[in-house]
């Protein structure tokens, strides 16, 4: 009994820790939502997330009606609203938003019509990734000693190189292209 009460004690205390631990970074928390609701006439529904300069937004919902829609962000300084997009009277829409600025955006949805209207929203805020297009084609290449990596834009012309140190063993490129893994032979040693 005793033990039963002391475990019931510690999850009284561990779940409004977690919880705590988990509100406090409502970015992560809130960047993918998939629901359904219904909008009363003349009412709105907005669903918002903070999205970076180096994230993009995927969405799309379906209506049961003819709905008003836009993506817009608040100016904190004189309050205005910018709207980035914006469409009347469409019931379904299947986009990808990628912002110019990190800013609060909301997408909200606008009921005009007499009749409730069901909505299915999915969204979800992903990195933006450079497409194949956009890539600059470059070859990585360790050096005869093999304690450094070349990189190179041609068969020849250098871009940068990276000094390791140390016998390189195995050496991979994050998919952001913005990190590169080294794995050494010194030590078992892996290098970002």
């Amino acid at each position: 009994m005793i033990t039963l009460l002391a475990i019931a004690a510690s999850f009284a205390v561990f779940i409004p820790v977690i919880l705590a631990w988990v509100s406090k970074d409502p970015h992560q928390q809130f960047s993918e939502s998939k629901y359904e609701l219904v909008i009363q006439p003349g009412e709105i529904h907005e669903s918002c997330f903070k999205i970076l300069k180096t994230e993009k937004l995927k969405y799309s919902f379906q209506g049961s009606g003819k709905l008003d829609f836009n993506i817009h962000y608040h100016d904190e300084v004189n309050g205005d609203v910018f709207y980035t997009v914006k469409e009347e009277l469409i019931s379904y829409k299947s986009d990808i938003f990628q912002p110019q600025i990190t800013q609060t955006y909301c997408m909200m949805w606008e009921n005009k019509d007499r009749s409730p209207s069901g909505l299915s929203l999915q969204s979800r805020v992903l990195p933006c990734i450079a497409t194949d297009s956009e890539k600059i084609p470059v070859t990585f290449r360790a050096d005869t000693q093999n304690n450094t990596i070349k990189v190179l834009d041609s068969e020849t012309r250098s871009v940068f190189l990276v000094e390791v140190g140390s016998p390189i063993l195995e050496f991979a490129l994050n998919h952001f292209g913005n990190r590169l893994a080294v794995a050494t032979s010194e030590s078992n040693l892996l290098k970002i």
